[in-house]
């Protein structure tokens, strides 16, 4: 990979899809945005993207919630918030 506008490419590739379901939470930071959705009612979606401006990639987690953990969704937010990546891997 080469350095991008990763902003724009988790926009793209990881929270479009999430347009049409109820927004519970969407933060967007320099380097970083958090969105958790509710879909159909059922099922909560967690989506953490993070970056550093001029890197090679940028780096994601997830976590997809169904009914009873649906509510569930700002612990697997701080979990996500809290992983460490460094380096290439």
């Amino acid at each position: 990979c080469e350095p991008k506008d990763w902003a724009k490419v988790a926009d793209k590739v990881n929270f479009a899809q999430f347009d049409k379901d109820k927004v519970i939470k969407n933060e967007v930071k320099p380097g970083s945005r958090l969105l958790i959705a509710e879909r159909d009612g059922k099922t909560t979606h967690v989506v953490y993207a993070w970056w550093t401006d001029g890197a090679k990639r940028y780096n994601t987690c997830t976590a997809t919630l169904d009914e009873p953990v649906k509510t569930a969704g700002d612990a697997f937010a701080k979990a996500c918030q809290s992983v460490g990546v460094s380096g290439d891997n």
